[in-house]
């Protein structure tokens, strides 16, 4: 319900002003994983940018192995999976211009988008295929199959250090492509548009660059919240260019939050190749302690890189909480700090909860669970 995704969003108020961002409170954690680990293999990727990996060998000998032949299947598709997350595929032609007209972009602008597809092509094509061809050729040595899960986990060593560097390289070139694509396409704009650049930036960062999140006010995204509300068609297309710059800000935080995870990654898998393999039985107990303690500073760098986006979340649920009760509801919940139940029915006054973002008692309001209903008289 829209309730309760709201109420996670909400219940963790953003730190004060000129406060450090926090990591949410969590139990100890164990050292955080040096790199992406791809998760057990489901089914293959349709993606036709992601480069063909090896598949699995014909038997030998008088009769197949289906078993062998099953876990080299399965690490073949998690190998997909994981070159998907590591090397993510730049828009395609078809995407660029489905892009555009949902920017505006009318069919009498086809030359000029031509000259922008071609334009993003020539600065990502190259580097695409020369990512790819780095991370795969390493894939094998850098990642091994976990026994119990079959998911693919990262390897200590050089291997993992220079793949790692070729995907934070590509991601870094891709991301400024993007961008650049998305604010010269809005300027094609000729018609009303179905989405801002805002937004489109943030959907394209999304896919681009999205990494789950352990705390509930980082996890939830701004789309799943409309989707809840129910609203749709003009009144969806209205609330949605209401909130224009939260979708700006959210598609920066969570692309911010993918380098630094990437970023920690590579320190962690160049500080462990300094240690060489099995340094957890070799080396003394008192150096042991010293790396586990590293490791789990590791893990809370980790953790810190949700505060922005729990920040960014929080503001971004009131936005569309105001947009969406109106201004009688709001008014209502205005007189209490603390509210217990809200039930959201539907109140869609947004020309008049404009006016609520002038009141910044409502803005200290600790909300929890809202109940808002039609006959509220204020």
């Amino acid at each position: 319900m829209l309730v309760a995704i709201l109420s996670a969003a909400l219940m963790t108020a953003p730190p004060a002003a000129g406060a450090p961002d926090a990591a949410p409170p969590l139990p100890p954690a164990t050292p955080a994983p040096a790199a992406p680990i791809a998760p057990p293999a489901s089914a293959p990727t349709s993606n036709p940018a992601t480069p063909p990996l090896a598949t699995a060998r014909p038997a030998h000998g008088s009769g197949a192995n289906p078993s062998r032949d099953a876990r080299t299947a399965a690490r073949a598709t998690a190998e997909s999976e994981l070159m998907a997350t590591l090397v993510p595929a730049p828009y395609t032609a078809e995407e660029m211009r489905t892009t555009a007209a949902a920017l505006g972009a009318e069919p009498g602008a086809k030359d000029s988008l031509d000259s922008l597809v071609l334009q993003y092509e020539s600065l990502t094509t190259v580097p695409y295929a020369n990512a790819s061809a780095i991370v795969h050729s390493r894939l094998s040595a850098a990642y091994r199959s976990a026994t119990a899960t079959g998911a693919l986990e990262p390897m200590a060593g050089p291997e993992l250090a220079a793949l790692l560097e070729a995907t934070i390289d590509w991601r870094r070139t891709l991301a400024a492509a993007d961008m650049e694509f998305v604010t010269r396409a809005a300027t094609l704009r000729t018609n009303e548009p179905a989405q801002l650049p805002g937004m489109a930036l943030f959907m394209r960062v999304v896919k681009r660059d999205d990494v789950p999140a352990n705390d509930p006010a980082a996890a939830v995204r701004l789309p799943d919240l409309l989707d809840e509300s129910g609203i749709t068609g003009a009144d969806r297309r209205r609330i949605e260019g209401a909130l224009e710059r939260h979708w700006s800000r959210l598609a920066s935080v969570i692309a911010a939050r993918r380098v630094e995870l990437m970023n920690t990654a590579l320190e962690r898998a160049r500080l462990e190749e300094s240690w060489g393999p099995a340094w957890e039985l070799t080396a003394p107990q008192a150096t042991i302690d010293e790396r586990i303690r590293l490791l789990d500073q590791f893990a809370a760098r980790d953790r810190a890189s949700e505060a922005p986006l729990r920040a960014a979340n929080h503001d971004a649920a009131l936005a569309l909480l105001l947009e969406v009760i109106g201004r009688r509801a709001a008014l209502a919940v205005l007189g209490v700090m603390h509210v217990d139940d809200l039930v959201q029915t539907g109140v869609r006054d947004s020309a008049e909860s404009r006016l609520i973002a002038d009141h910044a008692q409502w803005h200290n309001c600790q909300v929890r669970h809202c109940v808002v209903t039609p006959e509220i008289d204020v």
